[in-house]
């Protein structure tokens, strides 16, 4: 059970027990141990999976649970998944959570989303259920509301408060929804900065360039963040970045006649936005500022 273990906390490939190397060290640790092949090991996983399972559902059905739900689309498939974590305090007051689904989503409407979290209740036998955290969006009103009317109809008592605390609208997301609001007014401003860390990093020539006028020392690849649409802190330590740069990228307006032309160029039938300008790197400078206040 050790070994099972082991493979699953440090997240090995089943093969991980048929190669040579770990059959060579447990020859000479402990000769008489017998290595099993990744069928059994599969199969030990399984029984201990179930195992866990049965006693975490005996847990359950001893507290008031409160969930949490996370819903993203991935980049490359465009594939939504929903995680749903359950939050409980022991007898000895101490907090603990579980993620006890993991499974895609096919659209975001509350009906789906109400779905998926009842069957999940359903599969561990969770019916104490208190709060249940979800963004900020209307779709989860909706959500709240067909949960509500159904634990009522398959739990033996009724739902503590009635229900009244049990819809918590995620603050994360709330914060996640100001901060966008915040970048909408200065939406050019950050356009203009992605477009001239796209350029950076489209080779490795450009970059060693842009490396070249850097006036900080070890400047890396992976120091220059490009943000994506998911998440607003990403835009913000892109933003954040590129400030900490913006003498090198000052001079590669002047000196670099590629980069001036790659703002020439039709992006989706318009030209594209930038370089960076004055007013460009102030309205950075200020929203930094006003992140920094969140």
């Amino acid at each position: 059970m050790a070994l099972v273990k082991m493979v699953i906390l440090d997240e090995l490939a089943l093969r991980f027990v048929e190669g040579a190397g770990f059959r060579h060290f447990c020859s000479v640790a402990c000769p008489k141990f017998v290595v099993p092949s990744r069928r059994t090991l599969a199969r030990d996983i399984m029984e201990l999976h179930l195992k866990e399972k049965s006693a975490l559902r005996s847990l359950f059905n001893k507290q008031t649970i409160s969930l949490t739900t996370d819903i993203w689309t991935t980049n490359t498939t465009t594939v939504s998944y929903m995680v749903i974590t359950a939050h409980f305090i022991d007898v000895n007051f101490q907090l603990h959570r579980r993620i006890i689904s993991f499974k895609p989503v096919c659209d975001h409407k509350g009906e789906t989303i109400a779905k998926q979290i009842e069957s999940c209740l359903i599969d561990w036998g969770i019916k104490k259920v208190f709060t249940v955290t979800v963004d900020n969006a209307t779709a989860n009103d909706n959500t709240i509301r067909i949960l509500k009317s159904n634990l009522g109809f398959w739990r033996d008592d009724p739902l503590l408060f009635d229900g009244e605390f049990m819809h918590v609208r995620c603050c994360a997301h709330i914060l996640n929804l100001i901060a966008r609001d915040g970048l909408a007014d200065i939406s050019d401003s950050v356009v203009s900065v992605r477009n001239a860390v796209k350029y950076v990093r489209s080779s490795n020539a450009r970059f060693q360039a842009f490396q070249k006028r850097s006036d900080l020392d070890k400047l890396i690849r992976g120091s220059l963040i490009l943000d994506n649409n998911i998440r607003w802190n990403y835009t913000y330590l892109m933003l954040t970045t590129t400030l900490k740069h913006r003498g090198a990228f000052d001079k590669m307006v002047v000196e670099d006649k590629l980069y001036d032309g790659y703002f020439l160029e039709d992006e989706k039938g318009k030209k594209r936005v930038g370089p960076p300008k004055l007013n460009d790197w102030e309205n950075v400078r200020r929203f930094k500022i006003f992140k920094n206040l969140l």
